[in-house]
């Protein structure tokens, strides 16, 4: 599915566009359910499997993100916390793969006019 396909939340009060979700990213085939997530930190606990919903699953649990870093002990945003492995065995953070997908839909939303 295209990024242009996805309809990009939106703040009520200002317009913008609001960074997409887990639900987005799944919706667009930017990550899959079942992609296990990991800390970006070898030294903080946890292990996390994507949902089909929009959440992360951590000891047979569903979380936010946030609430899942939370669950094992991890710290702030668990945007930054999670971090899946690239094709080329690298760690991409949930919070890079979200900001490279809003990117890429304000783009599209840009050159598709809907932008000013």
């Amino acid at each position: 599915m295209l990024a242009a396909e996805i309809e990009p939340q939106r703040d009520p009060a200002s317009g913008a566009s609001a960074a997409p979700g887990l639900r987005e990213l799944l919706a667009a085939g930017v990550i899959s359910p079942g992609t296990r997530v990991r800390p970006t930190r070898d030294d903080l606990p946890g292990l996390g499997m994507i949902q089909a919903d929009g959440t992360i699953e951590v000891d047979g649990e569903s979380f936010s993100p946030t609430a899942a870093s939370g669950r094992v002990g991890g710290y702030g945003s668990g945007w930054d916390y999670w971090a899946s492995e690239t094709p080329s065995g690298g760690l991409k953070t949930l919070a890079t793969i979200r900001r490279e997908f809003g990117q890429q839909l304000e783009k599209e939303e840009h050159q598709s006019g809907s932008l000013p």
